[in-house]
């Protein structure tokens, strides 16, 4: 592209329109042929088995993790630049037991496309752009082999800084755990007829944007710092029709009303026969027990609980998003419910 500054000089001609008007105009105004690669959207990820009866992490889904970002700090008042956000081409990935969710950390390059528009003063300005990253990933404890397997996982350290951009003088992403930026999330891996998995991840992203706008540019004289919160998505929840589930010996029903709720909700379960040891347990988003709410060797038939939003020790919990999972011999069933305060 050219950002071109042209002068248009102009008189009318007599008997036009244009009779008796004269001027010069002059103006900048943004050329472009071609446009960056950008990755197709493809919501599903289905990987093989690495072997081991799981899959590697991060987890190589067609389109990576989709999410959506913002700078607003240091813009004019009504005015942000909105960015359409993928996260991948993970590469150089190195992995070893530990890190603070007790399971495995991940250490590798990736690329964060932007399809960036602006709104407000910057509308029309717009911008496909590609952030380079490093990053770290911890994920929590999981059991290969088992048909779903569900963990916590959290960004600890990502960061990333554009060089030599005509628009961006400085353009600098943090995010992660590591820099004071908790990134919380959590996957759930399913076992399919084929052998392989169907990928479910999420991170919850706590971010911040610097920037400087180069001379010459749109954003010239403009610099700021944005801190946000943005989901990034990976995959999406594998759902078993409710025959094979029956067939299976799982849970035929899991269900939350009211759902946000305040102060309390009711979960809805069903057990058939010979489901084994069954279990329902309410975690956070780090992946870390909140209570359990049901456990044994229960009979067939539909059941329900109450939480009132309170953890095992009877204490009111803060109000935020809370995954509930049940658990049977032959596998784990996770959803998601929203406490309000």
């Amino acid at each position: 592209f050219f950002d071109i500054t042209y002068q248009i000089q102009f008189a009318g001609c007599p008997g036009s329109p244009l009779d008796g008007l004269s001027g010069a105009t002059t103006d900048t105004k943004r050329f472009q042929a071609g446009e960056p690669y950008f990755p197709p959207v493809n919501h599903s990820c289905v990987l093989e088995d690495n072997g081991l009866g799981t899959v590697d992490m991060p987890p190589a889904c067609p389109d990576g993790y989709e999410g959506r970002m913002t700078i607003l700090d240091g813009l004019p008042p009504g005015t942000s630049l909105e960015m359409e956000s993928v996260l991948t081409d993970f590469a150089g990935v190195v992995r070893f037991p530990g890190g603070t969710l007790g399971g495995e950390v991940q250490q590798f390059s990736a690329n964060l496309y932007w399809a960036m528009t602006g709104t407000g003063e910057l509308a029309g300005f717009a911008r496909n752009m590609v952030v380079p990253l490093e990053c770290e990933v911890h994920t929590g404890p999981r059991t290969p082999g088992d048909p779903v397997q569900t963990f916590a996982q959290t960004m600890y350290l990502m960061q990333g800084q554009l060089f030599g951009d005509p628009d961006f003088c400085e353009l600098i992403v943090t995010a992660g755990e590591g820099f004071g930026l908790p990134s919380p999330g959590f996957t759930t891996l399913t076992r399919l007829p084929s052998g392989d998995f169907a990928v479910d991840s999420f991170f919850d992203i706590t971010y911040q944007i610097d920037f400087q706008g180069c001379p010459g540019s749109i954003l010239e004289g403009l610099s700021g710092s944005t801190l946000d919160t943005r989901r990034f998505h990976a995959g999406e929840p594998y759902v078993t029709a409710v025959p094979d589930l029956g067939a299976a010996g799982g849970a035929l029903l899991l269900r939350n009303h009211p759902n946000p709720f305040n102060p309390i909700t009711t979960i809805v379960y069903e057990v058939p026969a010979a489901a084994g040891l069954v279990s329902l347990d309410i975690y956070d988003l780090r992946g870390q027990l909140v209570r359990t709410l049901a456990r044994g060797h229960l009979s067939e038939g539909v059941r329900t609980v109450n939480w009132a939003g309170d953890d095992a020790a009877g204490r009111k919990v803060s109000a935020g998003v809370y995954l509930y999972a049940l658990r049977t011999d032959r596998g784990v069933i996770v959803k998601k419910m929203a406490l309000i305060r």
